[in-house]
């Protein structure tokens, strides 16, 4: 009886310790995982707030530890081609790349201010393709909160919430 509470205390000792460690160290080593999409805002320029992907998001956000992002987001109720993987019409093809978005490149932060900065290599919208993307990080245990500081070339400001992928 002794040995199997030992054992339990031992094991509660490592899970708190575990969590524990996610939280030490720079942003940076606290961002370095795979996040999923719990939300996706963007603020117009005139101030009006859209869910291009929807109430649910699907999607990855990957940091590696070399400092490369990809990102790849999508509204999980867009339309299915109707035949063998080919649109029909324009107006199909529209509707199925509505809303999907990919992107990777490389990234970096700030510890001092705690941003994030994306730049893009590539990107399935083309105009993003070189460009840099500062973001405001809010990190709480295994949710992450990016805010864009910087208009993107929609001139629309996103608001990711992430959650650390099990």
């Amino acid at each position: 009886m002794q040995r199997r509470i030992l054992f339990i205390t031992a094991m509660m000792g490592l899970v708190l310790v575990s969590g524990a460690a996610a939280q030490v160290g720079g942003l940076k080593q606290q961002l370095v995982g795979t996040w999923t999409f719990v939300a996706v805002e963007l603020t117009l320029p005139s101030g009006n707030k859209r869910l291009p992907a929807g109430p649910s998001p699907n999607g990855l956000f990957v940091f590696d530890a070399g400092g490369r992002f990809i990102f790849s987001v999508e509204r999980p109720d867009r339309p299915k081609f109707q035949v063998a993987n080919r649109p029909t019409t324009q107006e199909v093809f529209d509707a199925t790349q509505d809303w999907f978005s990919s992107n990777f490149g490389t990234w970096s932060v700030n510890d001092a201010d705690k941003s994030l900065t994306l730049r893009y290599e590539g990107s399935l919208r083309p105009n993003n393709k070189g460009a840099e993307e500062v973001a405001t990080v809010e990190l709480s245990g295994d949710e992450l909160r990016l805010t864009g500081r910087n208009a993107l070339d929609t001139g629309a400001r996103p608001y990711f919430q992430l959650r650390r992928a099990k």
